[in-house]
């Protein structure tokens, strides 16, 4: 009789444990069911590791951009394609040293463009270029100083550049961590992508300098100045104005 009852017993806690395992998709782990996931169209590279940038929605607008160093379990990611995601996020408990992962449930969106990280903190770059064939080293120096000096960003570098008051249509505001701030706005066309400040009562059309394969993290922008400086300076072939926006994620 003894030995029936601890048959049964046996039978009874391996049934149960076959059918909690099995009942339960989400690996037996707490977690979030249905989180919108966009996945950006570069990847985030520091010391030689690739990462996925990610930034779940449904959290306003200011919820950053953030390397995920995981897979998502289920996703075949093609990079300069931005994805929208349905995602299920599963919590690992406490004890454990595991991260917590997303896995996938649906592609909603696969698109090829440029994520364009407007919703981050910016390290804001300043810099000039003059050329021409017969250009003396002297006044190329000179011309680059006077270009710097009448950016937007003209002793900004390293400054951080905050993006607030966004509104739907890729316009609003920015702040720099020295208490200046402007408005901008960004337009995306088939010639890339236009980056416009208003900033000290004047206004500024940048165009970001496309590569096959963009920096994930740093946003070149030129503004063509040729024409202001070549009176002054006959032998100047081409002058610009350049701005880099480094992505602090």
């Amino acid at each position: 009789m003894n030995r029936f009852k601890f048959f049964f017993s046996l039978i009874s806690a391996v049934f149960m444990f076959v059918f909690s395992s099995c009942g339960n998709d989400n690996d037996g782990l707490d977690g979030n069911s249905n989180i919108e996931l966009k996945v950006a169209s570069s990847l985030d590279v520091k010391n030689g590791v690739s990462s996925l940038i990610i930034k779940e929605l449904g959290t306003g607008y200011l919820f950053p951009w953030t390397p995920y160093y995981e897979k998502i379990v289920g996703f075949d990611y093609e990079e300069e394609y931005e994805y929208l995601l349905t995602v299920d996020k599963v919590e690992q408990p406490i004890s454990s040293s595991k991260p917590s992962y997303y896995k996938l449930k649906k592609v909603i969106s696969k698109e090829k463009k440029q994520t364009v990280f407007t919703s981050n903190s910016f390290s804001v770059g300043n810099s000039a270029v003059a050329e021409g064939e017969y250009l003396s080293a002297a006044d190329k120096e000179t011309i680059e100083k006077l270009i710097k000096q009448s950016s937007p960003f003209y002793n900004c570098n390293g400054i951080t550049l905050n993006v607030i008051d966004f509104q739907k249509n890729n316009e609003g505001v920015f702040v720099l961590n020295n208490d200046k701030s402007g408005k901008y706005s960004i337009e995306n066309n088939d010639n890339g992508v236009i980056l416009t400040l208003s900033f000290d009562k004047k206004t500024y059309v940048y165009k970001s300098i496309t590569s096959e394969k963009p920096s994930s993290m740093s946003k070149y922008f030129i503004l063509d100045v040729t024409a202001e400086y070549q009176k002054d300076y006959p032998q100047l072939e081409s002058a610009a104005s350049v701005i880099k926006l480094s992505v602090m994620l």
